[in-house]
């Protein structure tokens, strides 16, 4: 059934705000991790919804190029991995909002890496296409790496 493209990337739109936040108010480090913590609530809902509903929803982005659409799809199998992303979510914000009140939590790159690894995640369990999967695949990869090596200072991530 093809659906508006809101009610499937919402969830993901939020946790892009989020690393928006961290960049643009640096003062506020807890922001993202709350903007992550509804992610993964609406990743929840949106999991259950279509896990007890039997539903499958697929929705098309506009095209970017002549050859590459953005289309995404949520059907059971999409729904369980989207419940244990959204579980993971809440809990692992959770904890960054802990995190980020020690007197070193790594600045906004954190909150904002963080934010766009959740989304990243989320668009390669939703991604129905190849191009739609390889590049939430990079992204995922991208602020993986961000998440692993920001802290410069500790020499541990670089061994």
């Amino acid at each position: 059934m093809e659906t508006d493209p809101s009610i499937v990337l919402a969830p993901l739109g939020l946790t892009l705000l989020g690393a928006l936040s961290a960049m643009v108010f640096p003062k506020f480090p807890k922001v993202p991790y709350g903007f992550a913590y509804d992610c993964g609530l609406g990743l929840v809902a949106l999991a259950l919804s279509a896990l007890l509903g039997e539903v499958t929803l697929r929705t098309q982005l506009p095209p970017v190029t002549a050859f590459a659409e953005l289309t995404f799809r949520l059907d059971g199998l999409a729904a369980y991995f989207l419940l244990i992303l959204g579980v993971l979510a809440v809990a692992t914000s959770l904890f960054g909002l802990g995190y980020v009140d020690r007197q070193h939590y790594g600045g906004p790159v954190t909150g904002a890496a963080y934010c766009g690894f959740v989304a990243a995640m989320g668009g390669v369990v939703l991604a129905d296409g190849v191009f739609s999967f390889l590049l939430f695949w990079e992204l995922m990869a991208l602020t993986s790496f961000v998440l692993v090596v920001h802290d410069h200072d500790v020499p541990a991530p670089w061994r």
